[in-house]
C-alpha cells in the first residue's frame, strides 16, 4: 500500500541581529535548500529606534508588525520545553534586552515594515495579551485566519 503524503507550504523565519545595531527579519517557505519556482523569501532590515520613543506602534495607521512579532515570539516562549533557550530568554541573555520580549518592540523601528506579518499558531486566537495593553495597542491580536480577515478588514475601509 502506498503511503500518501501533502506536501503543505509553512513559512519559516530567521531574525537577525547586526552587531551595528539593526535587526533583519526574514521570512520564507523554502528549507535553506536549493530553490524551486514556488519557494518566496521576503526581508526587511529595521533600524534601531531611539529608546525615548513613547510607543512601539509609532504614528496611527502605522504597521503592528513588532507589537505581533513581539507577541508571537511570545507564544512561542510558552511552547518552549522546560530548561531549553526560549526566544524571550536569548532577548534577554544575548542581546541584554532585561524586560525581555515585551521591550523588542521599542528597541527597532518596526512600524516601518512593508508587509503584515500573519504568524499562526494551534487554536483560535483573538485574545488581549498583555503586552498588547501594555503598548497600548487596543485591538486583539489574532493569528492564522482570523488575522488575514482583519487584516483584509483594514484594508477594505
Amino acid at each position: 500500500r502506498r503511503e500518501g503524503r501533502v506536501g503543505v507550504h509553512h513559512p519559516k523565519f530567521m531574525i537577525l541581529f547586526e552587531r551595528r545595531g539593526s535587526v533583519v527579519v526574514i521570512v520564507t517557505t523554502s528549507n535553506l535548500t536549493r530553490m524551486g519556482a514556488t519557494e518566496g523569501t521576503w526581508l526587511q532590515r529595521f533600524e534601531p529606534r531611539n529608546l525615548g520613543s513613547p510607543s512601539c506602534n509609532g504614528h496611527p495607521g502605522s504597521s503592528d508588525f513588532g507589537h505581533v512579532l513581539s507577541d508571537y515570539l511570545k507564544r512561542q516562549t510558552e511552547a518552549s520545553q522546560p530548561n531549553r533557550l526560549t526566544p524571550d530568554g536569548f532577548v534577554r541573555k544575548y542581546l541584554g534586552v532585561f524586560g525581555g520580549l515585551g521591550e523588542l518592540c521599542y528597541r527597532y523601528r518596526f512600524e516601518e515594515a512593508q508587509v503584515h506579518l500573519i504568524p499562526t499558531v494551534p487554536g483560535d486566537y483573538g485574545y488581549k495579551s498583555r503586552l498588547a495593553r501594555r503598548h497600548g495597542i487596543e485591538r486583539p491580536i489574532l493569528y492564522g485566519p482570523q488575522r488575514v480577515a482583519d487584516i483584509l478588514e483594514r484594508i477594505r475601509r
